[in-house]
């Protein structure tokens, strides 16, 4: 199914056309959200022909629930968007659609539908692929009201498929659930340094706002000059160590935790702010970390980039 068809179908249902952003390939992804709760995307860039349709929705409580008919989790750019722009997600870990049809732009209607009211998709079961074609199929020709939609494949279509079925599974749909790590935090600075800081907030924070609303409260460093920053992820990182900066923005930090479902805490064995990315990199490097005896104690540097003025305001209306 082409994006016009798939797009078109989306917006024919009056529930699912509320928050509804639209239908992109991977590459074409927008940064950010915004006020729009819901999105179709191709694991195909926009120059090929397309492979493969996915669906993303987010609840109002910034949960995000991913979902691809193949059962797999998202991957690449598709991750790091809902990494952006949610608190926590899931994804559903069963195989619905066969793997010689090309219903998976059907599976992503019949997902949405179901989500945006508040309703489970349990009709679908893991691993009978046959039955799961006949349910999404006939459900989109009903509700959505597109000419374009296929008429219901015939028992007879399903005759060769069915030899490689295996016995219907009747476990309900499962879905696996992961939190998005904090991102943002602060400096405590000292105006006559601007390359340095004090010290850094031993906490992050999921999003800008709470990040303010700290500093804020605390009447302690009233009289300091607070600095802003985020977290990068991988691509960022890659993306800003070949570019300088007109002064000294980036720094790291040492992530640490004792049981996988704790927030991490921040520590800062350097109090140097750099021009460059690289050379940030390259004095963590030289940096020794003590991670103790406990089997469950995770550490790890995170790299982070200070937000500008501009930035900060922006992630205001964002978040």
């Amino acid at each position: 199914m082409d994006s016009f068809v798939l797009n078109r179908l989306s917006l024919s249902d009056s529930r699912l056309q509320y928050g509804f952003s639209g239908v992109y390939s991977i590459d074409k992804l927008p940064k950010q959200r915004k006020r729009y709760r819901s999105f179709i995307v191709n694991t195909d860039p926009a120059h090929f022909k397309g492979r493969h349709w996915q669906a993303i929705y987010f609840r109002q409580d910034n949960h995000c629930v991913f979902f691809c008919s193949y059962g797999t989790r998202p991957q690449y750019d598709i991750e790091q968007f809902i990494i952006e722009n949610s608190t926590s997600f899931e994804w559903n870990e069963n195989i619905l659609q066969h793997p010689n049809t090309m219903t998976c732009g059907l599976f992503c209607l019949y997902f949405l539908w179901h989500i945006s009211r508040g309703l489970p998709i349990n009709r679908l079961r893991n691993g009978n692929h046959c039955a799961n074609e006949r349910l999404v199929q006939n459900f989109v020709q009903r509700y959505f009201k597109l000419v374009q939609v296929p008429r219901p494949l015939s028992l007879q279509y399903f005759q060769p498929l069915s030899t490689s079925v295996q016995k219907q599974n009747q476990i309900r749909l499962k879905f696996k659930r992961e939190l998005t790590m904090e991102k943002f935090g602060y400096l405590v600075c000292d105006s006559c340094s601007p390359g340095e800081f004090l010290y850094i907030h031993p906490s992050l924070f999921l999003n800008i706002i709470d990040c303010v609303q700290n500093v804020v409260l605390r009447k302690d460093i009233s009289d300091k000059r607070i600095v802003y920053f985020k977290i990068l992820n991988n691509s960022e990182i890659v993306q800003y160590i070949h570019n300088d900066a007109q002064e000294e923005c980036f720094g790291f930090c040492q992530l640490h935790r004792t049981d996988p479902n704790d927030k991490f805490k921040v520590f800062s064995p350097n109090k140097h702010l750099f021009v460059n990315l690289l050379d940030c990199v390259l004095e963590a490097r030289d940096i020794t970390s003590d991670e103790g005896d406990c089997p469950r104690f995770q550490l790890q540097f995170g790299y982070f980039k200070l937000l500008t003025n501009d930035e900060l305001v922006k992630l205001f209306h964002i978040l």
